[in-house]
């Protein structure tokens, strides 16, 4: 029933902080919790296994002068700060350690004088047993403090109890969640009509951007509308005649451009056909020239016979020879050949040993000339 009655006592304080967390001493795990109202706090540890629990309530009188035994002077509200971040593992400067009396024990007899001596020495073995202390250490540079908060045995929690605790976190879960739902609803209509005053504040900027249109377009004159039209088809006119005068260009360029490409064609064929005809011409002369030089070679091969030849055949018919004389001469298959030669008005001259070497010079040059004449074109 103590349990009962230190359960319904923390129920009725007016909490104005409290907070639980997880700590593991020595091997078990420990649902520490603290309260605090005013002046007091409550603090709590409950295995979380067996559901012992022990619990204690020290006012601020008992923890400044707990703290001033120990020697290092806390006050109320700097004590509870610490215990806080020592709950929430907050700074590595303060923790936490939960010890059972023979722990305590063995801790004064290894350090004396740690600020303990506010814990009774007779109890009896079954209550000393039974007791934890949650150990508060402060660690500064060269020093570590502790501050021993004895937690007397309360027992497990009454079933009852628990299930009327049960039962009212059930309810306040409830009303919670009701809570939570009108203010999810009361947040999705607030922001649809925050959306609905959006926009009927854009409506009613398009409803006067319209009237102003309509009240320029009706206030504007049929006149300014005649000779804006009567512009634009001004401008229309100008850029048709230009258009026109562009494409009559144009036109002319075209046929310009067509009469050059016909002249070039027209003189291309000519080029080609001198091409052929001084081809043919160099070939006729390439002819001769061959046939000069076989009549040349024969010529030096007997030039004796040939010469008193025609002396004596000048004395007989008394006149200067033609210069065609291959007439008076036996008639050869060569010269039958030369007779049907493509040149019909070739004559050949006297042949003369010194003017010779002359006309092959002057021949070769000519072919040369007529050769370069064909490549260039």
């Amino acid at each position: 029933m103590s349990a009962k009655r230190a359960a319904q006592r923390i129920e009725k304080m007016p909490d104005s902080g409290s907070l639980s967390a997880r700590h593991i001493f020595r091997g078990i795990e420990y649902i520490v919790s603290m309260f605090v109202r005013d002046e007091v706090v409550v603090v709590e540890a409950e295995d979380r296994l067996t559901a012992d629990q022990w619990r204690a309530e020290f006012d601020a009188r008992y923890i400044e002068d707990l703290t001033h035994k120990t020697g290092n002077f806390k006050q109320f509200k700097v004590f509870v700060n610490m215990l806080e971040s020592a709950l929430n593992k907050d700074s590595p400067s303060v923790s936490l350690d939960l010890l059972t009396y023979a722990d305590l024990q063995s801790l004064r007899e290894q350090k004396p004088g740690i600020g303990t001596n506010n814990i009774p020495g007779a109890r009896a073995a079954s209550q000393l047993a039974t007791k934890r202390y949650l150990i508060l250490t402060y660690t500064v540079e060269f020093d570590r403090i502790h501050y021993p908060l004895p937690l007397p045995y309360v027992g497990k929690p009454d079933p009852v109890h628990l299930q009327d605790i049960n039962r009212k976190l059930n309810e306040e879960i409830k009303n919670l969640k009701n809570q939570l739902t009108k203010e999810a609803q009361s947040y999705q209509a607030e922001k649809k009509q925050k959306q609905l005053d959006n926009l009927l504040n854009e409506k009613e900027n398009v409803e006067r951007e319209y009237n102003t249109f309509q009240r320029e377009v009706k206030h504007s004159s049929l006149a300014d509308t005649a000779k804006e039209i009567r512009v634009l088809k001004k401008v229309v006119k100008n850029l048709e005649g230009e258009l026109l005068k562009e494409k009559t260009k144009y036109q002319k360029i075209l046929a310009k451009k067509s009469q050059e490409n016909r002249d070039l064609l027209e003189e291309l064929k000519e080029a080609r056909a001198n091409e052929r005809n001084l081809r043919a011409r160099c070939r006729n002369l390439t002819n001769e020239l061959a046939m000069l030089k076989r009549q040349g070679a024969k010529i030096r091969q007997s030039p004796s016979a040939g010469s008193v030849s025609r002396t004596s055949s000048a004395k007989k018919t008394n006149y200067i020879p033609r210069r065609v004389t291959s007439q008076e001469r036996k008639v050869t298959p060569q010269t039958r050949r030369r007779t049907r030669s493509p040149s019909p008005a070739v004559n050949i001259p006297r042949f003369d040993p010194t003017a010779y070497p002359f006309i092959k010079y002057k021949f070769t040059l000519t072919v040369s000339s007529l050769q370069r004449l064909v490549f260039c074109m």
